[in-house]
């Protein structure tokens, strides 16, 4: 299960969806998360009542520890398949309106085979198979 930047905040910060996506992410097997997927959770986190950064970093650090996450590393050929994904999902091109960000997600979702765990993300628009 690749776990996405929107739902890594919603569980972090409790969002109504927190259990129902706890719940979800407790019965994989194996979890996976993006570098620009933990970006995105850094900086939304950041924001969210103003968290300092070297405590974001801790908070990120927990959460890939304690769901054993793998950091995907970024090939040429995932980044080629993120920038097919923008053309064909992207902002102003489809209702996904995937960002640069949630394309990288799609494509290492599709290169893994992997589901994705995410809340309020475009990534439910695409064709990805949703945890």
């Amino acid at each position: 299960m690749l776990v996405d930047a929107s739902a890594i905040m919603a569980i972090i910060s409790g969002s109504p969806e927190a259990p129902s996506l706890s719940a979800r992410l407790s019965r994989a097997t194996k979890v996976f998360v993006t570098p620009t997927g933990l970006s995105d959770a850094a900086r939304d986190l950041s924001a969210w009542r103003d968290v300092p950064d070297g405590v974001v970093e801790e908070i990120l650090t927990e959460f890939v520890r304690e769901t054993a996450a793998q950091v995907i590393s970024i090939s040429a050929s995932i980044g080629w398949a993120a920038h097919r994904a923008e053309l064909t999902y992207g902002t102003g091109r489809h209702r996904a309106e995937l960002t640069g960000n949630d394309a990288i997600a799609y494509a290492c979702a599709k290169a893994y085979r992997l589901p994705v765990l995410c809340s309020e993300s475009g990534l439910a628009h695409t064709d990805l198979d949703v945890a």
